[in-house]
């Protein structure tokens, strides 16, 4: 699909699986931006993690799951040619936000812990079906969540 690369489909992915309003623009068929489809083209840049123990290895192992079978899919737009156009898919984006999210203070997110919280908070703020919960291990980890927490210094 032209104007896409396999880390815009990464961050769509991600921004689906997260609940967060998702518009792909310019794209020609809503066949091409399925969350299948997007995981298929962020898996040559984003790999399946071999071990889960970080929250953005949970989280990119529970988005690649859940886009075989997601509840959502991304909104498609035209690509914009004037700022009025623009302008109305920014409005739209706007209009769908209906929850909001925990900003961090990005000058605070400067050790590994402090981003596995941000993270894993995040996560524990999409409540999708079947997610494993604080301190438990999914399914697809192999790890026992009593597995003792990586250093992440």
């Amino acid at each position: 699909m032209e104007g896409t690369s396999d880390g815009t489909s990464s961050e769509a992915l991600f921004a689906l699986y997260l609940k967060r309003p998702t518009f792909i623009v310019g794209a020609q068929s809503a066949d091409q931006v399925t969350p299948s489809q997007l995981g298929l083209r962020a898996a040559n840049k984003v790999n399946l993690p071999l071990r889960t123990r970080l929250s953005v290895d949970r989280g990119i192992t529970e988005a690649y799951d859940w886009a075989d079978m997601p509840d959502t899919t991304a909104q498609i737009r035209p690509l914009p040619t004037d700022a009025t156009a623009a302008a109305a898919i920014v409005a739209a984006i706007i209009n769908q936000i209906t929850r909001s999210t925990h900003l961090p203070d990005f000058n605070l997110l400067t050790d590994g812990p402090t981003w596995d919280t941000y993270v894993d908070t995040a996560l524990q703020d999409v409540e999708r079906p079947g997610r494993a919960g604080r301190g438990e291990a999914s399914a697809s980890d192999g790890l026992r969540g009593d597995d003792p927490a990586p250093d992440l210094d």
